[in-house]
């Protein structure tokens, strides 16, 4: 089935040895063609080099496959080798941006964001967030919006074009979310 290129050594938690075992070693998987050679996880394969020095692989998965396709019984045996590091180490980096920004790994986000941005930054701020709209006519419109609202700002009609702003904008209320309560802050004001 495979090439047998090693003689191992089983060695069962318990301390009992079972010895030149037919095998073909590769760096994570160790194929034996017995199927009465009892592996279970934990378990140890040891595999004695020509220089007499002994690598030793710890049986994380014991990958019995039974007879199919002309294959007899036998094992792909998932191994690590115990001088290794362990293999579910992994290297993850997020790159996070804006003040909003978090990570919900294998959770829900019931956090609330609070945004302190001053009302002499605020339209500069909006405009900055509006430039991520890919679609060019719905940017403009939006800026155009803005734009309004900055003039309408501190007189009555202020209220007026900043609903003008948010039906517009609807589609877009995850990225301006940030700006909403600064906003509704001018209208009060």
């Amino acid at each position: 089935m495979f090439p047998i290129t090693d003689h191992v050594t089983l060695l069962k938690s318990d301390g009992t040895r079972h010895e030149k075992i037919p095998a073909h070693v590769q760096p994570r998987t160790i194929f034996i063609d017995n199927a009465s050679v009892p592996i279970e996880e934990g378990d140890r394969i040891l595999r004695t080099l020509p220089n007499k020095f002994v690598e030793s692989y710890l049986v994380e998965d014991r990958g019995f496959y039974p007879a199919t396709g002309g294959f007899s019984d036998h094992y792909q045996v998932k191994v690590r080798k115990e001088s290794a590091p362990p293999s579910n180490v992994t290297s993850i980096v997020y790159n996070l941006h804006g003040p909003n920004s978090r990570v919900n790994i294998h959770s829900a986000d019931s956090s609330t964001n609070v945004v302190n941005i001053s009302e002499t930054n605020l339209f500069v701020k909006l405009r900055e967030a509006l430039q991520s709209i890919e679609d060019l006519e719905r940017r403009e419109v939006l800026l155009g919006s803005v734009d309004e609202m900055e003039k309408a700002k501190g007189t009555p009609g202020f209220a007026a074009k900043y609903r003008n702003f948010i039906a517009q904008a609807a589609d877009h209320m995850t990225l301006l979310q940030p700006f909403i309560v600064p906003l509704t802050q001018l209208i009060s004001g």
